[in-house]
């Protein structure tokens, strides 16, 4: 396979290369000055490694994808060496995102959803690879908050929890700035005005599975 005439068995060194050479800090600062936002998406690439992968865990959150999703990506195995090259680049992707955080880039929390990916749940995994990136996890977190309030400039109404906000709220056990991890601890949501205790989110859950297993 070829990507941008690179075969992707020398991505990886390539973007090392592109790393060290300097261009990429020019590059990004040139995202600075152009209010230039980006969306990584690393966790979709995470995610594509995770299930294409046969010696991999499966991911119990897989209940929530259309069965016939899950049945094509049984039936359509990567090649071997394909796989190796995915597996080599995806490190190299997260220096690239933690040196675009380091000069100031402004990211943005978003993810493929096709394929074997689950809206919401990874938008989580995304603020996991963020971190593991190099984002401390506020900086994570802003990325799904306050930066797409900026880019939108919808900074009166959404982006932090103030009195005269949109209050579009998700309410957690534990303290995600001590671990990101603590963003799957959810309690209850307020969407709209309206409270989903965690017997209410339990039920949405079995409604999307149910779903899932129909289609």
């Amino acid at each position: 396979m070829l990507t941008a005439g690179i075969p992707e068995d020398k991505i990886p060194a390539a973007i090392a290369q592109f790393l060290a050479s300097g261009e990429a800090s020019k590059l990004f600062q040139r995202f600075v000055k152009n209010h230039t936002a980006y969306t990584p998406a690393i966790s979709a690439f995470q995610w594509s490694l995770q299930d294409l992968d046969p010696a991999a865990p499966k991911d119990p959150r897989k209940r929530f994808v259309a069965k016939s999703l899950r049945d094509f990506s049984k039936t359509h195995p990567l090649a071997p060496a394909d796989l190796k090259a995915m597996q080599a680049m995806f490190p190299q992707l997260l220096k690239v995102v933690g040196r675009m955080s380091d000069d100031g880039v402004l990211l943005l929390a978003g993810t493929d959803i096709a394929g074997p990916r689950i809206p919401g749940f990874s938008v989580h995994d995304e603020l996991s690879m963020l971190v593991q990136a190099g984002l401390t996890p506020l900086q994570a977190l802003q990325t799904a908050t306050l930066n797409p309030a900026v880019v939108l400039n919808a900074t009166k109404d959404y982006g932090s929890v103030e009195a005269g906000k949109i209050a579009d709220l998700v309410l957690l056990d534990a303290n995600p700035l001590e671990d990101i991890a603590n963003v799957d601890r959810i309690s209850a949501v307020v969407l709209r005005g309206k409270l989903f205790g965690r017997a209410d989110l339990d039920r949405l859950l079995r409604q999307a599975q149910q779903t899932a297993d129909q289609n």
